[in-house]
Order: structure tokens, then C-alpha cells, then sequence
């Protein structure tokens, strides 16, 4: 937890703050590199952030820092 960006100490994941009054579901899950993270940005101002604030449904931001379309092309299957 820092000053501009927070991580949820429970689900590990980016904080996209809530927005009082938006239920918590439905939900739109963001996934992506360092951009959807938001690297640089503050926890308001993420794509899911914003995403959030516009459509007025609850975002979660999966966005992993530092994630490429490359390695998910060499992610192995499950």
C-alpha cells in the first residue's frame, strides 16, 4: 500500500477503488500487461478505473506488472 498504488493484501491484486452505490456484481475483470496494471498511474486513474467510472459497473483490475503477450503465448495449456 503506497500513496498512489495499493494492492489488496488478500486477492493480491491492483485496487481499483469502489465507487459508492455500484454494486459488487456483476463485475468486468481486466486482464493485461503492465498498461491494464497501470504502471505509473494512480489507482484512480487505471483503465478499469476509468472503465468503472464510465460504465458505472464494478471493475476488477487483473493486470499483472510486467506481463507480455509473449509470455502468454509461451504459457503452457492446463
Amino acid at each position: 500500500s503506497g500513496q498512489t498504488i495499493n494492492v489488496d493484501k488478500r486477492e493480491h491484486i491492483r485496487v481499483t477503488p469502489a465507487i459508492a452505490g455500484l454494486p459488487a456484481a456483476p463485475a468486468t475483470f481486466f486482464f493485461g500487461g503492465s498498461t491494464m496494471w497501470g504502471l505509473g498511474a494512480t489507482d484512480d486513474t487505471t483503465i478499469p478505473a476509468y472503465y468503472q467510472a464510465l460504465a458505472r459497473e464494478t471493475a476488477v483490475n487483473y493486470g499483472e506488472s510486467g506481463w507480455t503477450a509473449h509470455q502468454s503465448l509461451n504459457e503452457p495449456t492446463r
